[in-house]
């Protein structure tokens, strides 16, 4: 997993005035956290974090600089952005150690083009728990040689060693089908209460 670099500045000032302010220059305000720091409100530009989104992913491992404090190895915990205009207008960075597992979703690709019957996508995404450095790109399926009637579960997938899957490995990833209908639980999940031991960026 590639790291990237990230400059960042203290941030002081607070409020809708200021956060508009800052996206009028093309920075975005953010927070940084972690076990072993005290959470710290940043600002930075936004078209450098874009860049580092669009190589690396929302999985990207970041050394953070923020100027006149020092470096921070980070990774993205929550996007935000505004409901009407879509911008983005807050991060939440994480501090890790590249010695403790982190749990990331992963997303899962298709290669190759099935002959007949027509591909129902069930799961798009895995979730994982492994080193920051060890954090695949992606995992991908070879469908060229599936037909109607196959399926591909997660326990199909070529998973690499130091990679500990979170799902079941008896969840369906893919199936063929003959009709083009909706497979059992590829209906979009109820929203649910997030699990209170998930940790979460500290108020500002």
């Amino acid at each position: 997993m590639a790291q990237y670099n990230l400059q960042a500045a203290a941030r002081t000032e607070k409020g809708k005035s200021y956060r508009k302010e800052l996206m009028n220059k093309g920075w975005v305000p953010g927070i940084v956290y972690g076990k072993n720091m005290e959470s710290q409100s940043v600002e930075l530009e936004w078209r450098p974090l874009h860049d580092v989104l669009s190589k690396g992913g929302q999985n990207a491992i970041i050394n953070m600089n923020v100027k006149n404090d020092g470096e921070h190895k980070v990774m993205i915990k929550e996007l935000q952005y505004d409901s009407i205009t879509k911008f983005l207008i807050h991060v939440d960075f994480k501090q890790i150690s590249m010695h403790d597992k982190v749990q990331v979703v992963v997303p899962i690709h298709q290669q190759g083009e099935i002959q007949d019957g027509i591909l129902q996508v069930v799961m798009r995404e895995l979730n994982v728990s492994c080193l920051p450095g060890k954090i695949p790109e992606s995992f991908v399926v070879d469908i060229s040689s599936l037909t109607i009637g196959d399926s591909v579960t997660v326990a199909d997938l070529d998973i690499p060693d130091g990679v500990d899957v979170e799902n079941a490995p008896d969840e369906t990833v893919l199936t063929i089908t003959s009709e083009d209908k909706e497979p059992t639980g590829a209906e979009e999940p109820e929203d649910n209460e997030e699990d209170s031991s998930e940790e979460t960026a500290p108020e500002e």
